[in-house]
């Protein structure tokens, strides 16, 4: 099924789509995607494709009121710097939570000596969950992307020769 992009506005939208196209004998309602399915925002591909049996990406663009050329270069800009955004995404989470740990300002806490911190730092790498990053916010005044060692300038400058494009 195909759902028009301009029509979807959040999960609800989504939700409501209906899933067929009568009510069905005896049914008040058409069944809706809420019915039937839990829709909720993740991260993932919307569809798997393989090029000789390699899972491969497709990249569907529309460049509405762009000139095809300005587009066609912000592609290539984005697709060289892949395989370094890539490296970023796979830092081993327990990583990126002990680099948290050594760095989290002392003046703000200590997670070694606060449970409800060591949660919030734990929540947090797990998924990086923008509520859970709010809270460390609030109750810490510590802003988490300086705590992120993917984050971090030194890290990703030291990195960033290592992902180069080839010339």
């Amino acid at each position: 099924m195909q759902y028009p992009e301009h029509l979807v506005q959040d999960l609800q939208t989504l939700e409501n789509i209906p899933v067929t196209a009568d009510k069905g004998p005896g049914k008040t309602r058409v069944a809706l995607l809420r019915d039937v399915a839990t829709v909720k925002r993740t991260q993932g591909p919307v569809e798997v494709f393989h090029y000789e049996a390699d899972s491969v990406s497709q990249l569907f663009i529309t460049v509405r009121e762009r000139d095809l050329g300005g587009v066609a270069a912000e592609i290539d800009r984005i697709v060289e710097q892949l395989p370094f955004t890539y490296a970023l995404t796979i830092l081993p989470r327990d990583t990126l939570l002990a680099h948290a740990l050594k760095v989290f300002p002392k003046d703000k806490g200590d997670a070694r000596q606060d449970p409800e911190l060591q949660r919030l730092l734990k929540e947090y790498f797990h998924d990086e969950d923008p509520e859970v990053a709010e809270d460390l916010r609030e109750q810490y005044g510590v802003n988490v992307d300086a705590l992120n060692l993917g984050k971090d300038e030194h890290f990703r400058e030291r990195l960033g020769p290592l992902y180069e494009p080839e010339t």
